[in-house]
């Protein structure tokens, strides 16, 4: 959150005379993946999606003047989505918006307002990112030790890397059924940190208590985490439906139980796993995600075979690409570094009641922040939202896989 501190301001540095860089990590590859369409719309009472669960098999052989066998009909369900509301907010004083900062008559920056409308946009996209991740619980970290302190630590693999400074966090049990305490990030959480520093002390009391945004508990989209899954991470309700009573709901498995990735676990995803349940498979619309580490250690199972004819006109033996069975793999920097995702995008669809916009009752994308000292109307602030209504969901998980709990190399 800006305040009016021209010279400035998180992630961005003044260079005299010259232009703001920002010196943070915005990549949104998995959101931006998911989001890319219009997507289905969706009203405040959810889309059903009817799912055809198990054909008609009522058959028999007749006799001489025997019976017909007994009809059937195909059975069906009616998975729910239900829309979730992300709101970002903007606040900056009056000075800071109506201020053009200028060295030597050269503008630093033209609009302080603009910037800090432009990084809101850009950061909430960020913000659904790591949400994309999840499970729709809205864990932002895990702790791992207990303490009453203003210093909390997340020495564990996700560590600190999706929690930033100025959010304000709330602190739960495991099962986010007990509230730990309330507090604001006041240092600069960097990727590869496990400690946060907080406006006020937390009384954490396992190391296995988790911090969600205040107000989040339970309350983001559905990620790759609860979509792609078959109960063994996520809730066994998926999509209104239980995934223990339809089994043809769930995911693709495979616990590799902390082991290394190798090649066998890969190829039995494909052809023991997803090709079983689908009947086919189409190796062109499938990529794999995973995190740099999961890239490390298929990297070091040995380069792709390339093969040349006596017919080829030229010879290239540079790899530019990472590939398993013809399907590309993609490295995304806010999965969890213990899994391989096997991803059809066209499986996974955007559901959407309202899109990106910014909430203007009166037309305004600012109105002023009301004060609370007693006889002044407003205080010389002014706040905006900039959010969407939506949800990530599918029609069916079958064809989509994961290889999960693998054994994360050293130093990522």
């Amino acid at each position: 959150m800006a305040t009016g501190n021209i010279d400035q301001a998180q992630g961005v540095l003044k260079i005299v005379t010259g232009r703001y860089t920002k010196n943070y990590e915005l990549a949104a590859l998995a959101y931006n993946r998911a989001n890319k369409g219009a997507g289905q719309p969706l009203s405040d009472r959810g889309f059903e999606i009817p799912t055809e669960i198990e054909g008609n098999f009522a058959h028999g052989w007749m006799t001489d003047g025997g019976d017909y066998p007994a009809g059937g009909s195909v059975k069906t369900i009616r998975q729910a989505i239900y829309f979730k509301e992300f709101i970002s907010s903007l606040r900056l004083t009056m000075r800071a918006i109506e201020t053009v900062t200028s060295a030597g008559g050269k503008a630093a920056i033209s609009s302080w307002l603009e910037r800090n409308v432009d990084s809101t946009i850009e950061d909430s996209y960020k913000l659904m990112n790591f949400y994309c991740m999840g499970t729709g619980n809205g864990v932002l970290a895990t702790v791992s030790a207990a303490a009453n302190s203003t210093t909390q630590t997340f020495d564990n693999n996700n560590n600190v890397r999706y929690l930033r400074n100025g959010m304000r966090l709330r602190f739960w049990n495991s099962a986010r059924t007990v509230l730990r305490g309330s507090a604001t990030i006041t240092s600069f959480p960097t990727a590869g940190d496990t400690t946060v520093t907080l406006d006020s002390a937390v009384n954490v009391a396992a190391a296995t208590d988790v911090a969600t945004i205040f107000g989040g508990n339970n309350q983001a989209i559905t990620g790759l985490k609860a979509i792609i899954d078959d109960t063994s991470e996520a809730n066994v309700i998926f999509q209104n439906q239980s995934r223990n009573t339809y089994n043809n709901l769930r995911a693709q498995a495979i616990d590799a139980s902390n082991a290394s990735l190798d090649l066998e676990l890969l190829t039995r995803m494909i052809g023991a796993n997803i090709q079983i349940r689908m009947g086919a498979i189409s190796r062109s619309e499938y990529e794999l995600w995973s995190y740099p580490s999961q890239t490390a250690a298929f990297q070091a199972l040995g380069w792709n075979l390339k093969r040349i004819t006596e017919g080829s006109k030229s010879v290239k033996l540079g790899y530019t690409s990472y590939e398993f069975q013809g399907m590309p793999w993609v490295e995304e920097t806010d999965l969890d570094k213990d899994r391989v995702y096997f991803i059809d995008w066209s499986k996974i669809q955007k559901y959407v009641a309202k899109d990106w916009g910014w909430k203007k009752p009166d037309g305004n994308i600012l109105r002023l922040v009301p004060s609370s000292t007693s006889g002044i109307a407003y205080t010389s602030q002014a706040e905006g939202y900039w959010g969407v209504d939506c949800n990530l969901g599918s029609p069916d998980t079958r064809g989509l896989g994961k290889l999960y709990s693998l054994s994360v190399p050293t130093g990522y």
